[in-house]
């Protein structure tokens, strides 16, 4: 059964103390002296408590997805900050071993919290969706091929794989494409940031660089594509949001205060001007 509801307050609160439950859980005293703590997606968790608020599960039964859809992020990332580089100094050799220690430490409490949900076709879906971002990493760190779509198609795979899944179990293919769109427009919100702010480049700005300096085309060009692809995005998520609906009143909302959060939309008009 699903229903629409208001994010509330309580909600809001509600969702916080599903944040402080997962650090509690991750706390070890030897790894946060030597490595930093995972950051949360907290759109991640936003979007998963709201799906699952819609079809009015137990808040034990979020509470638990939540947390295990986190520590799965948490082992990913972490695993992939290991770098591949034999370090020579002893320090920097521990913070690597570490790194690894504390990738296996989070998904030893993402099996640990399988086991509490008890929910075989949930265990799948996040197993599925491991599998996924994996692959989808592989493709696009380690293909030099992928143009800007396909590499488009493989980074909201990475970043919205395991939402994508729960939206599956639960059957919600709204929440499942909208959430897909979502993630992929933060991902080139965040992208042109650091390329303008930073001159860093990102996996699509990679190939929006590449192929616009192999035609002799400047940065500002660059940024031009840029802002091409987030409003196709931006067009493309609203239309699948209905009118008066919770996907609406989450993931409309949200995209609003990205927008401003990068200030984007003054800085798309000072462009125009």
């Amino acid at each position: 059964m699903t229903s629409s509801y208001t994010y509330t307050k309580e909600l809001s609160e509600e969702l916080n103390e599903i944040f402080e439950s997962f650090y509690t859980r991750i706390e070890h005293p030897y790894l946060k002296k030597y490595i930093e703590e995972p950051s949360l997606d907290k759109d991640q968790g936003i979007i998963l408590f709201s799906m699952m608020k819609e079809k009015q599960l137990s808040s034990s039964y979020i509470n638990k997805c939540v947390i295990t859809a986190y520590l799965v992020q948490a082992a990913l990332d972490t695993h992939e900050k290991v770098s591949a580089d034999q370090q020579t100094e002893d320090s920097l050799k521990k913070k690597r071993q570490l790194r690894v220690l504390a990738g296996d430490y989070y998904s030893s409490l993402y099996y640990f919290m399988l086991s509490k949900i008890n929910d075989l076709s949930m265990i799948r879906a996040l197993a599925c969706s491991i599998k996924e971002i994996n692959e989808a990493k592989m493709n696009v760190y380690q293909n030099k091929k992928l143009d800007y779509y396909k590499c488009a198609e493989k980074v909201a795979t990475i970043d919205s794989s395991v939402v994508q899944h729960v939206a599956g179990v639960l059957n919600l293919p709204e929440w499942k494409h909208a959430s897909k769109e979502f993630f992929l427009l933060k991902r080139l919100l965040t992208e042109r940031t650091m390329f303008v702010k930073e001159g860093k480049k990102g996996p699509l700005a990679l190939i929006l660089a590449s192929e616009s300096y192999a035609e002799g085309r400047s940065d500002q060009y660059v940024d031009d594509l840029f802002i091409s692809r987030i409003e196709t995005v931006k067009d493309r998520l609203y239309g699948m949001c209905t009118e008066g609906t919770t996907l609406q009143s989450i993931i409309c909302s949200r995209v609003e205060e990205l927008l401003e959060e990068v200030r984007y939309e003054k800085q798309c008009v000072a462009e125009e001007g």
